[in-house]
């Protein structure tokens, strides 16, 4: 499969918004593991960008994604 240049780029544009927000969200709360919340930004973005089947809550086909790096969250919610 080849990589579609334009999805790529809307990943680095949403992986940079979701950065943001991670360092806005901590400062505003005064909490908040950042370093591993940026951690996984690229994941995340790559994952809920385009490899992940995210189709209606209620199709058993869906995909799903159990992120186990608790201090992570921040990235997640």
């Amino acid at each position: 499969m080849e990589p579609d240049p334009a999805l790529a780029h809307q990943q680095i544009l949403s992986s940079r918004a979701l950065r943001k927000l991670i360092l806005e969200e901590s400062h505003r709360a005064h909490v908040g593991h950042i370093g591993s919340a940026l951690s996984v930004v690229d994941l995340l973005a790559a994952l809920y960008g385009g490899a992940m089947r995210l189709n209606a809550p209620d199709d058993p086909d869906r995909d799903r994604f159990v992120m186990g790096k608790g201090h992570a969250a921040l990235a997640l919610y």
